[in-house]
């Protein structure tokens, strides 16, 4: 289960901080 947390938000703060850094590129 531990695991499986930290997948999941490694994967959810990946996903945010690529769409920050592509809105910033595009802006």
């Amino acid at each position: 289960m531990s695991v499986d947390g930290r997948v999941v938000v490694v994967a959810g703060a990946s996903s945010a901080a690529g769409r920050a850094v592509c809105a910033e590129l595009t802006a």
